[in-house]
């Protein structure tokens, strides 16, 4: 089993419309690496509301604090109808070489038109 080296958690509850594309959600801390070579296991989630004509959303994990961050998992559109509200949940796991640090992202894009918003949400990073 693999020893848990460092880990941080962010959560949020401010409401964020994620309308005009793909959106920052929540960022995580900046984590230590306090190895050569790790594993890091990076979980998110949002509660999102869908607007009057969202059909789908799109979540991603990215590294860093913006949507040009390098792409580390992307997962299936949540579909629905509009004005209901959902749960999208990530998982990626990635192997890190020669870094002092990391830190993720949890975006979310949406596919129709109409204002969306993400209610709740948390990301939390594990240093395996």
């Amino acid at each position: 089993m693999s020893e848990v080296l460092e880990m941080e958690v962010a959560t949020g509850a401010v409401d964020i419309d994620y309308t005009g594309g793909e959106t920052v959600i929540i960022s995580s801390p900046v984590v230590h690496v306090p190895r050569p070579t790790v594993r890091a296991v990076v979980e998110a989630w949002a509660h999102v509301a869908f607007g009057g004509t969202t059909t789908a959303v799109r979540g991603r994990i990215r590294r860093g604090t913006t949507v040009a961050g390098q792409l580390v998992g992307e997962f299936w559109d949540e579909t629905g109808e509009a004005n209901e509200f959902h749960v999208v949940s990530a998982l990626a796991v990635e192997r890190r070489e020669g870094v002092e640090n990391v830190q993720y992202s949890l975006t979310c894009e949406q596919a129709g038109g109409g204002s969306s918003d993400a209610l709740l949400y948390s990301i939390k990073v594990t240093i395996l």
